[in-house]
């Protein structure tokens, strides 16, 4: 949460648009991965951070620049420390569903 709370992390450019929301037409393309989301799924593949723009850490995960509005660049992504974490829950996962 110091991270979070930390004013000089996120730009002025993302501070001045916390309060901001979307019309229906533009959180439509999202709404399917919301739904999903709600009912337990794992549509970002068992992501542990996030990276916009031309921001690099980690593995991808979910690419969002191939979803949702013209300008949309993030991307959710498995942090190195924690991919093989997320590698054994893919495993585990995949023997499930066999």
């Amino acid at each position: 949460m110091d991270v979070v709370n930390d004013k000089g992390y996120y730009p002025r450019q993302t501070q001045n648009k916390l309060s901001r929301t979307f019309t229906d037409e533009e959180a439509q393309p999202y709404m399917d991965l919301i739904h999903q989301a709600f009912q337990g799924s794992n549509a970002t593949n068992f992501a542990t951070g996030n990276e916009s723009k031309k921001v690099r850490s980690g593995e991808v995960t979910w690419d969002g620049t191939k979803v949702g509005q013209p300008g949309d660049y993030e991307r959710f992504i498995a942090e190195p420390k924690y991919i093989q974490w997320r590698n054994r829950l893919l495993d585990q996962q995949a023997a499930q569903a066999r």
